[in-house]
C-alpha cells in the first residue's frame, strides 16, 4: 500500500501522549523520510522540535546540505543553529532538579560552616547525610576487577584515585579544547537525559547545536554560575573519540589512554569481532570492531550545576567516569532498589532530597562520593547513578564497556539489533511502494 502525502495544516492528528498515539496511530502523520517534507521544505507546526529546510532533524538524522538553505537567510546552517543556542542561553527557565541542586548546595554551606568547601562535603551533607561513602582504592590489580567489582550481587561502586595517571589533565584547559576542537559542533541540553515524561510536566528537554568554541565561551561566561532562573545547557555524551577529525581523534586518545585497571576486564573488541565473525562469515575482517569501540568513549562538558538526571545505563553495559577539569557530585543506588521508574531505565527519584526516607525502607541507602581530577568512578551494570558538576568548569571522560564474564549478552543484543534495523532500513528502501528501486 502506497503511502499518501501529508495531510493539510489543520488536518494532521495531534499525538502527545502514549493513549494518543494507541489511538490515532492509523491516521497519524509523521515526517519519515525527506520526501514528506515537499519540494519546498515545508514543516511540521504540531511536532515539538525544531525543522530546518529539507533537514530532517531530530529523529532521522537525514544528512543536512548546507547549500540548500534559502539564499535569503543569508546565513549558514551552522550561524542559524548557534543564534538558535545562544538565544536559549540568555533565556530565563529553570527545572526541579536544577532547584533541588542549589537547595542541596545552600544546605552544604550551612553544614559545613566554613570549616571547608561545601564541594568537599556535597557527598555527605544535606539529602545525602546517611549516604555510604565510595570506596577509594589505589594500585588496583587488574586482573581482579571483573571478579570484584562487575559480577551480579557483589559489584558495587568504586573510585579508582590514581585511574587516571596516565591521562593529560592539561585537556581540562578550554583554551586547549578550543585549539583541537573549536569547529566541532556538539549538541547541549537543558535537561539530561531526555525522557518522554518531561511533556506531562511541560518541561522537555531543550536541546540546540552548536560549536564547541561558541559553547565554552558560554560555560565561561554565565552571569552567575548558580542563577536559579537559568538552567545550564549541559554538552554530554561528545562523541569527540569517534566523529572529530582522525588528527584530533588520534591526539585524544594519547591524552586518554583506556585506564590501566581496565586492560583485563574491557572485552568489548573481543566480543564485537567474535559476534560480527557470525554475522559475517563469509565478508572479509574488518575494522568494525573498533569503530563500535570507539563509539562507547564520550566526553562531558559543562558549567557548575549541571545534572546528569538519575538513570542506569542501558544496553546492559558497565561504565567508568573519570574527571579532568573540576569536581563532580556521584550517587549510585543499587541494582535491587526499588525506585519509582518513570521510564525503563529512568526514575523520577532526586536523590539530593533530604525528605526521602519518607518513601519508607525499600528504599536503599545510596552511595555519594565527590571525584576529583584524575579520579575515574568504576560503575558496574544496572546501577543507578545521578551526577551534577559542581566547579564552573566541568570535563569528563567516560566510557561503556563490556566483560565476557558479566555482561556478554547486552553486548550481543546491541548488536543484533543493529544488524535487524539494517536489514529492515535496507528492505524498506528496496521497496517499490516507498519509491524504492
Amino acid at each position: 500500500m502506497t503511502r499518501s502525502s501529508a495531510p493539510p495544516y489543520g488536518a494532521r492528528p495531534r499525538v502527545t501522549t502514549q493513549e494518543d498515539s494507541e489511538k490515532n496511530a492509523r491516521n497519524a502523520s509523521f515526517p519519515r523520510s525527506q520526501k514528506d517534507f515537499g519540494e519546498s521544505g515545508g514543516a511540521f507546526p504540531e511536532l515539538d522540535v525544531v525543522q530546518f529546510p529539507q533537514g530532517m532533524g531530530f529523529s532521522s538524522r537525514l544528512a543536512f546540505d548546507a547549500k540548500e538553505i534559502p539564499a535569503s537567510l543569508g546565513m549558514s546552517f551552522k550561524n542559524l543553529s548557534c543564534m538558535a543556542a545562544k538565544r536559549a542561553f540568555g533565556s530565563e527557565r529553570t527545572t526541579p532538579e536544577y532547584l533541588g541542586f542549589l537547595k542541596h548546595v545552600e544546605r552544604c554551606k550551612r553544614e559545613c560552616e566554613g570549616n571547608k568547601d561545601w564541594q568537599d562535603c556535597a557527598s555527605s551533607s544535606g539529602g545525602l547525610r546517611d549516604a555510604i561513602p565510595v570506596k577509594r582504592l589505589r594500585n588496583v590489580d587488574p586482573n581482579s576487577v571483573g571478579d570484584k567489582f562487575l559480577c551480579d550481587g557483589d559489584g558495587e561502586p568504586v573510585i579508582i584515585e590514581d585511574g587516571g595517571r596516565d591521562w593529560d589533565l592539561r585537556w581540562g584547559d578550554f583554551d586547549i579544547l578550543k585549539e583541537n576542537l573549536a569547529s566541532f559542533m556538539v549538541t547541549c541540553n537543558d535537561r539530561a537525559p531526555a525522557r518522554m515524561t518531561d511533556a506531562k510536566e511541560g518541561l522537555q528537554q531543550r536541546t540546540f547545536s552548536i560549536a564547541l568554541e561558541d559553547y565554552l565561551d558560554y560555560c565561561t561566561s554565565r552571569e552567575s554560575a548558580l542563577d536559579p532562573k537559568r538552567v545550564p545547557f549541559y554538552a554530554n555524551g561528545l562523541r569527540v573519540f569517534s566523529e572529530a577529525t582522525d588528527q584530533v581523534i588520534e591526539r585524544l586518545y594519547d591524552a586518554f589512554p583506556r585506564p590501566y585497571f581496565t586492560s583485563a576486564c574491557d572485552h568489548t573488541e573481543m566480543i564485537v569481532k567474535t559476534t560480527l565473525g557470525h554475522f559475517l562469515r563469509d565478508q572479509s575482517p574488518s575494522t568494525t570492531e573498533s569503530t563500535v569501540s570507539k563509539s562507547l568513549d564520550k566526553m562531558f562538558i559543562s558549567p557548575q550545576g549541571a545534572i546528569t538526571r538519575l538513570h542506569y545505563d542501558s544496553g546492559d553495559a558497565h561504565g567508568w567516569l573519570g574527571q579532568v577539569a573540576g569536581r563532580k557530585l556521584f550517587v549510585f543506588y543499587p541494582p535491587s532498589s526499588e525506585l519509582p521508574v518513570v521510564e525503563e531505565s529512568h526514575s523520577s527519584l532526586d536523590p539530593l532530597n533530604p525528605e526521602l526516607h519518607n518513601l519508607g525502607a525499600r528504599l536503599d541507602p545510596p552511595y555519594a562520593c565527590v571525584l576529583a581530577p584524575g579520579e575515574i568512578v568504576l560503575n558496574p551494570r544496572k546501577w543507578w547513578h545521578y551526577a551534577v558538576s559542581l566547579d564552573e568548569r566541568s570535563v569528563t571522560v567516560m566510557r561503556n564497556f563490556y566483560n565476557a564474564g558479566s555482561n556478554v549478552d547486552g553486548l550481543v543484543k546491541v548488536i543484533a539489533n543493529s544488524f535487524h534495523k539494517s536489514i529492515g532500513a535496507r528492505d524498506r528502501a528496496q521497496d517499490p511502494a516507498n519509491g524504492g528501486l
